[in-house]
């Protein structure tokens, strides 16, 4: 994604630019918390060097509420100001608006039969991508940072033995369910399902 100046926005663009991000303060979730309430999001993609991020929302129509917003209003976030821009977008590919519309994909996932006793963070560590849906016990992983890149935000509620999990990405949610639906931990089966859109 580029950013375009308010003279050439295209009239069906979904994708937002956000600067003067300051990341020692301001997280993914704070962004999509914030974005979220103008439109179900498809991605977040972060720029920590330049203290940036582009914004995708599913559709143009969330991005044009969440900048005319903008217009005579200020975003601030943890009493930090951010500033917003449009931004070139693609539209969204047919598989991806298949899952979306066809099969309520969306980037919060809903995760039954995980172990009262688990550390979250080893299910965070998978979930980012450096896990292998092989193991049967996730105790290798204990060995390997935890990486937090393509995972937003999670609540265990250890009590109904579920958890929710937000990615960062649609796509990512997608991926992960693929790839830990069904996987044994500790002799439990995690089940995995698309939750509510945010």
């Amino acid at each position: 994604a580029s950013v375009l100046s308010n003279s050439n926005v295209p009239c069906l663009t979904r994708s937002l630019y956000i600067a003067n991000i300051d990341f020692s303060k301001i997280n993914t979730h704070d962004l999509c918390k914030l974005a979220s309430s103008y439109g179900h999001i498809e991605s977040l993609k972060i720029n920590s060097k330049k203290k940036c991020a582009f914004l995708n929302f599913i559709t143009s129509k969330s991005a044009l509420k969440m900048m005319t917003y903008n217009v005579y209003n200020q975003f601030i976030i943890k009493d930090k100001i951010i500033t917003l821009a449009w931004a070139k977008s693609s539209s969204l590919s047919n598989e991806l608006s298949h899952a979306i519309h066809k099969e309520a994909a969306s980037r919060s996932l809903y995760i039954e039969h995980v172990p009262d006793d688990l550390n979250i963070s080893l299910l965070l560590t998978a979930f980012n991508g450096h896990g292998n849906h092989h193991h049967h016990s996730l105790g290798q992983l204990q060995q390997q940072p935890n990486y937090h890149d393509l995972v937003e935000s999670a609540v265990h509620l250890k009590k109904k033995n579920v958890a929710f999990i937000n990615m960062i990405s649609i796509t990512a949610a997608i991926q992960a369910k693929e790839k830990y639906n069904h996987m044994k931990i500790n002799g439990h089966q995690l089940k995995i399902s698309f939750a509510k859109k945010h």
